[in-house]
């Protein structure tokens, strides 16, 4: 292959990672609006979209650095052409922009998810009658923070 064919790869190979991540992180926004409207059939089918574009983004990121070896070994043999980081800077800058929004929107949705969590977790407790932190006394003044709850779920 020549320089121009192993550089055209590579650029074709960081064109196709821009894309993917592009639709990850329009993928994440619809994983947010899934997430703040309790939509539990969006999330699975956000989660299963999302394992597949990531899985394709392994790929790409193989060929990528396969394309950048045979790339550094072309100019290490001596042949005409000599890539710089100033090839690829518009593109590497792009991607590095959409890796971080996507970084920040999973940020927001792992937090809405931890939230949830809490939120469940508190709920249940009150349906199950566990106690809160405050401590309750019965009519003869014993700490019952315990003992006199019922759970409202088997009312």
């Amino acid at each position: 292959m020549t320089y121009q064919d192993l550089q055209g790869n590579l650029h074709n190979i960081l064109i196709g990672c821009a894309t993917q991540i592009e639709k990850l992180a329009a993928l994440l926004q619809d994983e947010h609006a899934a997430l703040t409207a309790r939509d539990v059939a969006a999330v699975e089918a956000c989660t299963k979209r999302k394992h597949e574009l990531l899985a394709h983004l392994e790929i790409l990121d193989r060929q990528r650095n396969e394309a950048s070896a045979l790339l550094d070994n072309h100019n290490e043999a001596g042949n005409n052409g000599v890539a710089t980081d100033d090839d690829f800077t518009e593109l590497k800058q792009q991607i590095k922009t959409l890796l971080d929004k996507c970084r920040h929107q999973n940020d927001i949705n792992g937090a809405i998810i931890d939230i949830s969590t809490q939120f469940s977790k508190r709920i249940l407790e009150v349906m199950l009658g566990v106690a809160s932190s405050e401590s309750l006394y019965d009519s003869t003044g014993r700490n019952s923070k315990t003992s006199s709850y019922q759970s409202v779920a088997r009312i």
